[in-house]
């Protein structure tokens, strides 16, 4: 056998060894104290042992959630009239009035779209804060109408009423002043666009 074929047969050998002691001991161990390295039998095949073929209990990958993927995060398509909900700039009949259109246009944009259905002001609060299916908020994220529990709230820090009263049609209305629903100083947004006190 001439030399430089040996030193290639060699060279070979060696880097297939090193390969191997690679994968014996980069391999993720499936237990402890068991070795993942194949067993050999007296037969020179490998054979796995139960080890070896037992779920691993170490953690293994897991995509990221919807939310946490910037593609999925709402992107922010403020509407001029979220600065006037619940300002000081503006009477409070104002409030639900504004709420009531920022519905309206939420509703248009969806369109013949399948979305979760809008019962209350968390609801809403969801939708316009962009848990809606074009990913939109019409308000900001840091808007004061939004409270810590994911709660609309008017100006004197009441939930918002959101009641549906026909398709694409809804109620909204803020307790007042006096902070109790359904009493003379509540504030109305009629479903048919128009304001009624």
């Amino acid at each position: 056998m001439k030399l430089p074929l040996r030193i290639a047969l060699v060279a070979s050998a060696l880097g297939l060894g090193a390969a191997l002691v690679w994968l014996l001991f980069a391999s993720p161990r499936t237990g402890v104290g068991t070795s993942s390295a194949p067993q050999v039998d007296s037969n020179g095949a490998q054979s796995l042992t139960a080890a070896q073929n037992a779920p691993s209990s170490a953690p293994s990958f897991k995509p990221k959630a919807a939310q946490d993927d910037p593609a999925d995060a709402p992107q922010e398509d403020v509407s001029p009239l979220a600065p006037e909900l619940n300002s000081d700039r503006f009477p409070a009949q104002h409030d639900v009035d504004v709420l009531h259109t920022l519905l309206r246009q939420y509703l248009r944009r969806l369109g013949r779209r399948e979305a979760l259905p809008i019962g209350n002001d968390s609801d809403l609060a969801k939708v316009l804060g962009g848990q809606n299916p074009m990913k939109y908020a019409t308000l900001p994220a840091n808007h004061p109408a939004f409270s810590p529990d994911g709660r609309l709230r008017d100006r004197w820090g009441t939930p918002y009423f959101v009641h549906p009263v026909a398709p694409g049609s809804f109620e909204i209305r803020s307790a007042g002043p006096d902070r109790k629903m359904f009493t003379s100083d509540d504030l109305i947004a009629d479903p048919t666009g128009g304001s009624a006190q």
